[in-house]
C-alpha cells in the first residue's frame, strides 16, 4: 500500500498538482484515507456474507462518531489496524447472530461501558497528545454525543428492540479500546 500511495502522490508532484514541500501531508492523507476504505470494504464485505449489513452499518455509524472523541488505543501501523477492526467486525457479527441478551444485561453492559468512558475519556495515544484545554473540550464533546447515543438506545429499547444490542455493542467496544488505551498508556 505504501508503495501505491507514493506513486500517486509522485505522480501529483510530478504534474504539479501538489508542491514537493507538501508530499509528506499526502503521504500520510492518501495512507489514512486508504486504511479507512480498506476497513468500510471489510465491514461491507463482513455484513454482506453474514446477512446482517443493516446492523453493521448502524454498529459502524454509532461507532465512528464516538471514537475520535473518546480515544483510547490504536495500533502502530496499518496492518495492525486492519486485522483488529477486522477482528472486532467479526466478534460482532458472532455476538449479534448468537447471543440473544436480554435488555436488563444490554442495561448492565450500558451502565459499566457509560462508567468506563465518562471516567477515562478522552484517552489520547502515541500520535495524538492532548494539552488540558483539548482534553476538556473533547470530554465535552464526547460526553454530550454518548449521551446521545444512550437516549438512541433508550428509544431503540422502546421501538427497535432488535436493534438495541447493536448501539450497545459499539459503545462496548469504544470503552474497551478506551480501557486498553488507558492501560497500555499508563
Amino acid at each position: 500500500m505504501d508503495y501505491l500511495v507514493l506513486r500517486i502522490v509522485d505522480r501529483f508532484i510530478k504534474k504539479k498538482i501538489i508542491s514537493e514541500e507538501d508530499k509528506e501531508i499526502y503521504l500520510f492523507g492518501l495512507k489514512q484515507s486508504a486504511v479507512m476504505l480498506m476497513n468500510f470494504i471489510i465491514i461491507f464485505l463482513i455484513g454482506l456474507m453474514s446477512g446482517e449489513l443493516k446492523k453493521l452499518t448502524l454498529f459502524s455509524i454509532t461507532y465512528l462518531i464516538l471514537r475520535p472523541y473518546a480515544g483510547g488505543y490504536h495500533s502502530k501501523t496499518e496492518l495492525g489496524c486492519l486485522f483488529a477492526s477486522a477482528m472486532m467486525i467479526i466478534s460482532v457479527v458472532m455476538i449479534i447472530k448468537v447471543a440473544n441478551l436480554s435488555i436488563g444485561v444490554n442495561i448492565i453492559a450500558l451502565v459499566i461501558s457509560s462508567g468506563i468512558l465518562v471516567a477515562l475519556a478522552p484517552v489520547e495515544d502515541y500520535r495524538n497528545a492532548l494539552d488540558e484545554s483539548e482534553v476538556k473540550i473533547y470530554r465535552k464533546k464526547f460526553r454530550k454525543l454518548l449521551s446521545t447515543v444512550l437516549i438512541i438506545i433508550a428509544i431503540a429499547m422502546a421501538f427497535a428492540n432488535d436493534l438495541v444490542i447493536t448501539f450497545t455493542l459499539a459503545v462496548v467496544m469504544i470503552s474497551f479500546m478506551v480501557l486498553l488505551g488507558w492501560i497500555t498508556k499508563a
